[in-house]
């Protein structure tokens, strides 16, 4: 039978081992990881002068930070299970640069999804322009005969794909609060291979594309459109872009449910409520873990690491959708 101070160590040990900082963003970051990204691009890094490097946390599709005749400014991101630098497009040109402001990826063969994709980001804006209807400020994306994710003139989120490009569009999202954005597209899901999410919840559209998308050789690009041959710089963002993901598979409803949730929860700190004498006495279950929702009996032989799992599962407090802005 352990003492009592053995079992305050070890309760300071399990404070050090959950409420240590994380790289790269925390709740949120640990989401979109378990769900296997093709890339990641967090706008963690040191500066986004022209040229800098515009760092893929999967190593994979490193880009570039292009910069003409404006900047690209590195801001926090106030979302608590997100922290870091989110990265303002808003200098950018709204129709064609420059100026302009925007992250060029080289093509790549994991780039070149056909069959199932999900693209994902956090965008923040309240452009609205009722002048020019050819204005569609991109979010990322390849050419349209492949995928591109945007907001048009009007506000309205837009996924562009197919040849020719079929176009799928839902509600405003200009209203300059932060939104989690994301299309998926499934050949599989026959009839419903389109959809799209705003802030979690169920899809806010369902559309029919049967596919497949077209490979090419173009770039990928964030905050700028791709033609062929080149990603020029125009139809920049208008706003803050974070947490930009690409998938090789549709996630689901409830994967997405749980990265918008990461989003808003906050790592809180295990103590021990003091409720059981001490930390493992052979019968297996005699220790309480609380951190502001009680963890339960766990068994004495349970890992930090499980412990941990089952602390952070129990203090995902989001906002509904309606009041998610911040």
């Amino acid at each position: 039978m352990y003492s009592r101070h053995f079992i305050l160590m070890f309760a300071v040990l399990a404070v050090l081992a959950v409420a240590a900082p994380r790289a790269q963003g925390g709740l949120y970051s640990d989401a979109v990881l378990a769900d296997n990204p093709v890339s990641y691009w967090q706008f963690e890094d040191a500066s986004a002068n022209d040229l800098d490097p515009a760092a893929d946390t999967m190593g994979v599709n490193p880009g570039t930070y292009h910069v003409v005749d404006t900047t690209i400014n590195l801001v926090p991101n106030p979302l608590p299970g997100i922290g870091g630098t989110a990265a303002d497009f808003s200098g950018s040109a709204p129709d064609v640069g420059p100026p302009s402001a925007y992250v060029l990826v080289p093509d790549h063969a994991s780039l070149d999804l056909t069959t199932a994709l999900t693209l994902e980001a956090w965008i923040n804006t309240d452009y609205y322009d009722d002048v020019d209807p050819n204005f569609h400020p991109r979010i990322m994306g390849k050419l349209y005969e492949s995928y591109s994710l945007m907001v048009q003139e009007t506000g309205d989120l837009v996924l562009y794909v197919g040849a020719p490009a079929q176009e799928h569009k839902t509600v405003t999202v200009n209203d300059g609060n932060w939104h989690h954005v994301v299309a998926t597209f499934d050949s599989a899901d026959v009839g419903s291979e389109v959809k799209m999410y705003i802030d979690g919840g169920a899809p806010v559209y369902t559309g029919s594309f049967a596919g497949p998308l077209t490979p090419n050789d173009e770039p990928l690009a964030i905050s700028s459109e791709v033609w062929a041959g080149a990603a020029p710089g125009s139809q920049g963002f208008q706003g803050l872009i974070d947490e930009a993901a690409l998938y090789g598979t549709a996630l689901s409803q409830e994967q997405i449910q749980a990265h918008y949730n990461a989003a808003y929860a906050v790592e809180g700190v295990l103590r021990w409520d003091g409720s059981v004498a001490d930390w493992g006495d052979g019968a297996g279950t005699d220790s309480h873990w609380d951190g502001g929702d009680n963890l339960g009996d766990v068994p004495a032989s349970t890992s930090m690491a499980t412990i941990s799992t089952k602390f952070l599962s129990t203090i995902s407090a989001c906002p509904t959708a309606a009041g998610a802005g911040g």
